[in-house]
């Protein structure tokens, strides 16, 4: 899914990462990467937990490198908040 992503003219949202691999592919090609967390708690919270250490949810924890980190633990106002705000800092980083 990756190559053929990457093999489409203009430019790009893609919402999941989830392997190292497929990270670095979109770094070779200077992606704007965007990290969003929400602390477990929170997580329960919004529904049940299943696979949390299976390596499609875990393989990014490691990665201290991303462009943006934010965070999603309030209200769904305050995440549309962040992302305007997110896609302000896109706008003036994009060539």
């Amino acid at each position: 899914w990756v190559k053929k992503v990457l093999g489409q003219s203009g430019n790009k949202i893609v919402t999941d990462l989830r392997f190292l691999n497929e990270l670095e592919r979109f770094r070779e090609q200077q992606a704007f990467t965007i990290r969003i967390e929400a602390k477990q708690v929170v997580r329960v919270k919004r529904g049940v937990l299943c696979h949390e250490a299976d390596p499609s949810d875990t393989d990014l924890d490691i990665i201290s490198t991303w462009n943006l980190v934010t965070h999603n633990n309030s209200t769904v106002e305050a995440l549309e908040k962040k992302a305007q705000q997110i896609a302000q800092i896109i706008l003036r980083v994009s060539p």
